[in-house]
């Protein structure tokens, strides 16, 4: 493993920093988005294990995250994050122009993985989307109208995101090393961006019909995070999409802990190496 940091320079001159994990002979390509407050860190051990298999790692860390410069956890639209990806998609396809590129977004993430592939389904192989839905779940839905004004009117106020650490997984470990992680910022959130929560997917939902590339769905039965998860299932256009749900697992599947060792990291590689 051959593992690099660097950063590029988004299209309103925000510095984004980036983390590659390469190999030699490669097969393919993974670029991960991660979710809301956290950072590109929290995926080695995916990386990892993906290096095993032959497939480079490509993540940054969104603007306004861990080392990236911008506002904290905010953003006028998802697709200014969609953007960001698409630069770094570019910085690695340029070296590695003939390898397949799977997209694979948690959470936040996942949310603008499907908005990158609305645009840019051409670039990817495939779509993997990890703790997903249609919406976080953690705003209580008679306080959307008000999230909803403030991002018009104050769209840089912030908030308590009211995101519980607890809910991440039944694995304690992981959950109080994200507690105790210095990167990871999860308590507040803008307007701007609580309320692109709340209004994104009924943006996109008649586009999503448009997405034609093999998906991946993955998320725990007891997941209290994100919701939606069967309509943004059914709202795809593919006619190659798959959806595993994890018994006695919450949020961060990739950091649940399987009795067989193997799991919804397992499952992933698997789904990826089935269309290599």
């Amino acid at each position: 493993m051959n593992y690099k940091e660097s950063s590029f320079e988004t299209k309103d001159n925000l510095n984004i920093f980036y983390r590659i994990w390469k190999v030699e002979n490669p097969k393919g390509i993974v670029q991960i988005f991660h979710g809301f407050g956290e950072h590109s860190g929290r995926y080695q051990h995916v990386a990892k294990k993906l290096n095993s298999r032959g497939f480079i790692v490509v993540a940054d860390d969104h603007r306004g995250h861990g080392k990236s410069e911008g506002v904290r956890n905010h953003a006028k639209s998802f697709f200014e994050y969609v953007e960001d990806e698409k630069i770094l998609t570019d910085i690695i396809t340029k070296e590695y122009k003939n390898l397949p590129l799977f997209i694979l977004g948690h959470s936040m993430g996942s949310i603008i993985a499907y908005s990158y592939a609305i645009k840019y389904q051409d670039k990817i192989k495939g779509m993997i989307l990890s703790g997903t839905g249609t919406r976080n779940s953690t705003n209580p839905v008679i306080l959307n109208p008000i999230v909803i004004f403030l991002g018009t009117v104050a769209p840089k106020l912030r908030l308590p995101s009211m995101l519980d650490p607890n809910g991440l997984s039944y694995n304690k470990e992981n959950v109080e090393k994200y507690i105790n992680d210095t990167l990871v910022n999860y308590k507040t959130a803008t307007c701007a961006l609580g309320k692109n929560f709340v209004t994104h997917y009924k943006k996109v939902k008649e586009q999503l019909k448009q997405i034609t590339v093999p998906i991946l769905m993955q998320y725990g039965k007891d997941d209290t995070t994100m919701i939606g998860q069967e309509e943004l299932f059914n709202s795809f256009g593919s006619e190659n999409k798959k959806k595993i749900v994890y018994d006695n697992c919450k949020h961060e599947i990739y950091n649940e802990i399987f009795e067989d060792g193997k799991g919804a990291i397992e499952d992933m590689i698997q789904w990826i190496e089935s269309l290599c």
